[in-house]
């Protein structure tokens, strides 16, 4: 097979020596698609063959991304070079190989070359067809006529070969620019808000709930679901799609609210107001003014703390502490909890009329067991914001091990499996065993044999597992009460770790 017309003439009459070495030139520059590598491996070969103290390689910005790498052979450090020389082998596209460049006509009167007392120079383009990539520059500053007819042929045609190597690695690099970017839309295309995508059916419906009810900020919203959905998310939308939007959201846990601070937190205090009140403090109700308040796992407060808020909730007014006056304030209540507050109020555990002040409008945001179809583009979404993008993706085994998962912690726990990934990991790649999970998953059972107790048990279980352990909705799909629903929960021993598959 004849060689390419970019070799045809460099190749003939070389030595076997020197066809040896381009052998070896096209194996190395071929073993990598990394141009900074590509790079160092030229300037190897370029030290190997010839009498240089320095070796250029100038490459077109636009072209490359790269302007410029030098490479001393030398033990001085020389960092400048002969503009000139580059801009005339740039714009005729031909070698230049002076033997005294302190004597040549054209080039003796440059700063450069008088400066820094260069003698001989070769340069010679990196060319792609009629696209000059870039030069490779060698000089030597201490002998007259370093480099030979010969090794100009031999610089020139390790040159055509770095100029394929420098295109396959700027059209990969190019590629995976692209394939990042896509990934990139495509992610943004599907988020409502930062940090909220939407892939699934199910999580489509919410938006559209969340829309309806956006601008309706007459009507308190209350969203349900397991811990770990994104509840708060949800909120934050509810907020930021309204007219509230440029006015606060202030987040309250109630978990870690303390009843002997409850008016202090919620709505702030006046300077010497008590012991320790160095300065005036905005609580967070009072700062909210305008804007949203979410009430985070609002099952858990004590009906002490219930109390205190149904007065807010009704009145809208406020007692800052160390002020005689009641305060006007104008906030929406978006509430969340992962527990069945509707089981709560029949068992007398959460105010019923606080219940139907909070769910003026009820939003359900399914677990991640019931949109599978968003654990990757999730799971891609955490490997950007964890890897830096020096992880280029999943393999397809561990897409399925993600997929195959149940996550009793939703996408809270998906977020930390990927994290732990990112950190295992140690190739291009997140592979099957860099994922980790923090639960054990029971075997399912498989047995014929099982009594009529046991295929009640896992048959409640199943139906409360796909409720995500909604005691009304789980009660009506068995036919049967509520508390008859509770009574079999109690007497099976069930609990939502104990998952069926």
């Amino acid at each position: 097979m004849p060689a390419p017309d970019i070799y045809s003439e460099s190749l003939r009459g070389f030595s076997a020596s020197y066809l040896g070495i381009l052998y070896r030139v096209s194996v190395i520059l071929n073993s990598t698609l990394d141009l900074q590598k590509t790079l160092k491996y030229l300037t190897d070969i370029v030290r190997e063959v010839v009498n240089a103290e320095r070796c250029v390689i100038d490459l077109r910005e636009e072209c490359c991304g790269i302007k410029r790498e030098t490479y001393n052979f030398s033990e001085t450090h020389l960092t400048d070079l002969s503009e000139t020389i580059l801009k005339t082998v740039y714009e005729k596209g031909k070698s230049i190989r002076l033997i005294d460049a302190q004597n040549h006509e054209d080039f003796k009167r440059r700063k450069s070359v008088r400066r820094l007392g260069i003698r001989s120079v070769l340069a010679v383009p990196i060319k792609q067809g009629d696209e000059i990539l870039g030069v490779i520059y060698i000089d030597n500053r201490k002998i007259v006529n370093a480099f030979t007819d010969q090794e100009q042929r031999l610089l020139e045609a390790i040159a055509n070969a770095a100029a394929i190597a420098i295109r396959n690695s700027r059209e990969y690099t190019t590629l995976n620019q692209s394939i990042v970017d896509i990934r990139d839309s495509l992610l943004k295309e599907n988020f409502y808000i930062e940090d909220f995508l939407v892939v699934s059916d199910r999580m489509r419906e919410v938006v559209d709930q969340i829309e309806r009810i956006k601008d309706k900020d007459h009507i308190n919203v209350l969203i349900i679901g397991e811990t770990g959905v994104g509840k708060e998310l949800v909120a934050r939308a509810i907020h930021l799609k309204s007219k509230r939007a440029k006015r606060p959201f202030s987040s309250v846990s109630c978990p870690n609210l303390p009843e002997n601070l409850f008016e202090s937190h919620l709505f702030g205090y006046k300077k010497g107001a008590f012991t320790g009140a160095n300065k005036d403090h905005r609580g967070k109700i009072y700062i909210a003014d305008g804007g949203t308040v979410f009430l985070d796992e609002i099952g858990e407060l004590s009906p002490s703390l219930q109390a205190r808020f149904l007065k807010v909730i009704e009145t809208g007014e406020i007692e800052v502490l160390g002020e005689n006056k009641t305060r006007k304030v104008d906030v929406r209540f978006v509430s969340a909890t992962h527990r069945d507050i509707e089981a709560m109020v029949e068992r007398g555990e959460f105010r019923e009329d606080l219940y139907y002040r909070l769910a003026g409008y009820i939003i359900e945001v399914p677990p991640l067991r019931e949109r599978k179809e968003e654990i990757i583009p999730l799971a891609n979404y955490f490997l950007m914001k964890f890897s830096d993008r020096s992880i280029k993706g999943f393999t397809a085994k561990a897409k399925e091990k993600l997929i195959s998962y149940d996550y009793p912690g939703n996408v809270r726990e998906l977020k930390t499996v990927v994290q732990r990934a990112v950190a295992l990991a140690e190739g291009d790649y997140i592979t099957e065993k860099d994922i980790v999970f923090s639960r054990k998953r029971r075997k399912p059972l498989t047995s014929d044999t099982l009594s009529l107790r046991e295929v009640e048990r896992i048959h409640i279980l199943k139906v409360l597992d796909k409720t995500g352990w909604n005691i009304s909705e789980s009660a009506r799909i068995l036919g049967i009460t509520r508390q008859t629903l509770r009574n079999k929960i109690k007497e099976y021993d069930l609990k939502k770790t104990d998952v069926i598959e």
